[in-house]
């Protein structure tokens, strides 16, 4: 993803492709506080690394139908502002590892929410 600021008024729905910034201040802006940031009910493999999501009110909205050996990787990215949660999980997510690394969590409400079923 190309360096800049990209401001948004809806979810955007991601798919398995890697979403990797360019290292030159990757940033996605949610206008709407009602509205996520980035959404994917059916993620497998999955990598988000150097980008900052800013506002909104969750920034990862994850899922998928108990698919055996999902992972998500989030690697040097920047969360601030979110009125929600950082990281949500759908309820049927359970066979998944998501692993946040070298990332900065900044003046949001809740960090994550994990179902167990």
């Amino acid at each position: 993803m190309p360096g800049g600021r990209y401001i948004i008024s809806g979810p955007i729905n991601t798919t398995d492709n890697p979403l990797v910034g360019d290292g030159g201040g990757s940033m996605i802006i949610q206008q709407n506080p009602h509205s996520p940031i980035l959404v994917n009910h059916q993620v497998w493999h999955w990598r988000l690394e150097r980008i900052s999501l800013v506002g909104g009110l969750h920034h990862l909205v994850l899922g998928n139908t108990d698919i055996d050996q999902s992972f998500v990787t989030v690697t040097d990215c920047s969360f601030a502002n979110a009125s929600g949660t950082v990281v949500r999980t759908d309820p049927h997510f359970a066979s998944a590892q998501v692993t946040i690394s070298r990332s900065e969590f900044i003046a949001n409400q809740q960090i994550a929410l994990n179902w167990c079923t």
